[in-house]
């Protein structure tokens, strides 16, 4: 079975796997923080990311470069959403956004969706990042984010 990875901007990605598509920071928006912006210009169809059905989606940390309110709310609330962060407060926004499931990941702690194993990983401040394991059809990768 063929995998798949596409990069979204500076930190996203999305990885399908048979049927299977989760993605990783998404960010569907320049700038995509305060002051960074896509070189060249993008643009992003907001009807096909309204319509992407995904198994999931995974949050490394809550930096508005690998967090944004406003590209998740182009995705289907009733979509998993797993993420990393200490503070609840993130928590009951991304709720109060819509998402209904909701649920904080632990350092090596593996997440199956489909053929997927996810495991967040220790990264530079375990109080505010993690990288990501990823596992699918034998083959392991590394998300690594870029810090803001």
């Amino acid at each position: 079975m063929k995998l798949t990875i596409s990069r979204i901007l500076h930190a996203g990605y999305l990885f399908e796997h048979g049927a299977t598509r989760i993605v990783f920071d998404p960010i569907f928006e320049s700038p995509f923080s305060v002051n960074c912006h896509a070189f060249p210009a993008v643009a992003f169809d907001r009807a096909a990311i309204a319509e992407l059905e995904l198994a999931a989606i995974f949050i490394s940390h809550f930096h508005d470069d690998h967090c944004s309110f406003e590209s998740l709310a182009l995705l289907r609330r009733d979509t998993p959403l797993y993420v990393y962060c200490a503070f609840e407060e993130l928590f009951v926004m991304l709720r109060a956004l819509g998402f209904s499931r909701v649920f904080a990941l632990e350092l090596d702690v593996p997440v199956t969706v489909g053929g997927f194993e996810v495991t967040p990983r220790r990264a530079l401040d375990p109080g505010v990042d993690s990288l990501f394991q990823i596992r699918a059809g034998g083959l392991a990768a590394q998300l690594v984010p870029a810090q803001a």
